[in-house]
């Protein structure tokens, strides 16, 4: 079972597309007009995360901003594991508006930059999703 979970890993089995449209960081304008939301609901729907391995010669840089909430960190931290990701450095921001901004400096297993786009549009849309519905913490 261990080695079919490993083989798998990282791999999705549906389409870029379709993941887009089911999660979202954003209420799109139909969604919008189905239900009466509320400015503190549309503004917690948001979640940016961008790659970028322009900045460093030996680390890919993460740069996220979303909502801050309790158990944010462990999210986090928890997807990159299960991407096989290590943070080389990071800074993390004071709270400000509510929103919490981090840069992390990380790299693969093996010590390289991620570079494959697949992989970083994978990496992104999960931290996405993760940050948008986290688990319960209380």
């Amino acid at each position: 079972a261990d080695s079919k979970y490993e083989a798998r890993r990282g791999m999705s089995s549906i389409s870029p597309a379709v993941a887009e449209e089911l999660f979202a960081s954003e209420y799109s304008k139909k969604e919008c007009h189905m239900q009466t939301l509320s400015p503190d609901m549309t503004r917690l729907k948001k979640a940016a995360v961008n790659v970028d391995n322009s900045l460093s010669p030996s680390h890919t840089v993460l740069q996220m901003h979303c909502v801050d909430h309790k158990g944010l960190l462990y999210v986090i931290m928890r997807t990159l594991k299960d991407y096989d990701v290590q943070i080389a450095y990071g800074r993390i921001s004071a709270v400000s508006k509510g929103y919490r901004d981090l840069d992390l400096f990380i790299q693969l297993r093996d010590g390289k930059k991620i570079v494959d786009p697949e992989r970083e549009y994978l990496l992104c849309s999960c931290l996405k999703m993760e940050m948008l519905h986290p688990l319960r913490v209380i």
